[in-house]
C-alpha cells in the first residue's frame, strides 16, 4: 500500500518468450517513469528558482523599508516567511522525488509455471470421486423410485 512498487508477471508456455516480454515491459516502464521524473524535477527546480527571485525582491523591499521608515510597505516579514515556507516545501518535494529503478531483474524460472500436473491430477481425482458418489446415490434413488410390480 502506497509503496510505489509494482510486480510484473508474464506467464506464457515459452519461458524465453516470457522473459523477453518481461524485459521489454520493464524497459518501457523505466523509460516512461524516468521521463516523468525528469519533467517533475525540472518543474520543481524552476519553481524554487522563481521563489528565490521573489525572496530577493522581498529582501530588497525590506532594505528600502529600513532606509525610508516613513514608506509603508505591506507586511514584508509575513511575505518573506510565506516564501521561505513555500521554498522549503518545494525543496522537500525535490528530495522526495525518486528515480524509477528496477529492484529485481526479470528471471527465467527453472521449472514451468503452468500446467501444474500434480495439482491437476489431484483436482481430477477429487472431482471423479465426488461424481462417482453422486452417481451411486442417484442410481440408488432411481432404483427405489421405480414402481414395483
Amino acid at each position: 500500500k502506497d509503496t510505489n512498487f509494482f510486480v510484473i508477471k508474464v506467464r506464457l508456455n515459452d519461458r524465453n518468450l516470457s522473459y523477453s516480454l518481461a524485459k521489454e515491459i520493464v524497459k518501457s516502464y523505466l523509460e516512461y517513469g524516468q521521463s516523468i521524473y525528469l519533467r517533475q524535477y525540472v518543474l520543481l527546480e524552476n519553481q524554487v528558482k522563481e521563489l528565490d527571485g521573489l525572496i530577493e525582491k522581498t529582501h530588497a523591499s525590506s532594505s528600502i523599508q529600513n532606509m525610508f521608515p516613513s514608506m509603508i510597505i505591506p507586511d514584508y516579514k509575513v511575505q518573506l516567511r510565506d516564501l521561505f515556507s513555500q521554498k522549503f516545501q518545494l525543496e522537500s518535494q525535490l528530495v522526495a522525488a525518486k528515480e524509477f529503478k528496477v529492484i529485481d531483474e526479470p528471471i527465467v524460472p527453472n521449472s514451468p509455471i503452468s500446467p501444474n500436473k500434480v495439482r491437476n491430477i489431484f483436482i481430477g481425482c477429487i472431482i471423479g470421486l465426488m461424481a462417482g458418489v453422486f452417481g451411486a446415490f442417484f442410481m440408488e434413488y432411481w432404483e427405489k423410485s421405480k414402481p414395483k410390480k
